[in-house]
C-alpha cells in the first residue's frame, strides 16, 4: 500500500501523519546522539557541521561516480550539477 503524505502549515490530517512528522522532523539528532538537551547556538552548529559532511560526501562520490562513467559512456560537461530544490 502506498501513501502520499505532503508538507503542511495546518495540524496533522490524522493520527498517523502526526507520528510520521514527529519521526522524520528529529533534525536534533546526529549520528543517533540527542541534542534536544542542548544549548540551540551549539545544536544548530553542530547540525550545519554534520550536513557540511554529508554534503562534502556527497559531491566526493558523485566525481568518483563521473570518473568511473566517463571511461563507458559520453557525460555531459560538468557531469556533476547541483541546485537548490525545494522539498513540499
Amino acid at each position: 500500500m502506498v501513501r502520499q503524505f505532503i508538507r503542511s502549515l495546518k495540524p496533522s490530517s490524522d493520527k498517523e501523519a502526526e507520528e510520521l512528522a514527529a519521526r522524520e522532523n528529529k533534525a536534533d539528532v546526529i549520528a543517533g546522539v540527542d541534542l534536544s538537551d542542548k544549548d540551540p547556538i551549539l545544536s544548530g552548529i553542530l547540525i550545519d557541521l554534520s550536513q557540511r559532511a554529508a554534503k562534502n560526501d556527497g559531491k566526493q562520490f558523485a566525481v568518483m561516480v563521473a570518473e568511473s562513467l566517463t571511461s563507458v559512456t559520453p557525460m555531459l560537461d560538468p557531469p556533476h550539477r547541483s541546485a537548490g530544490f525545494r522539498v513540499f
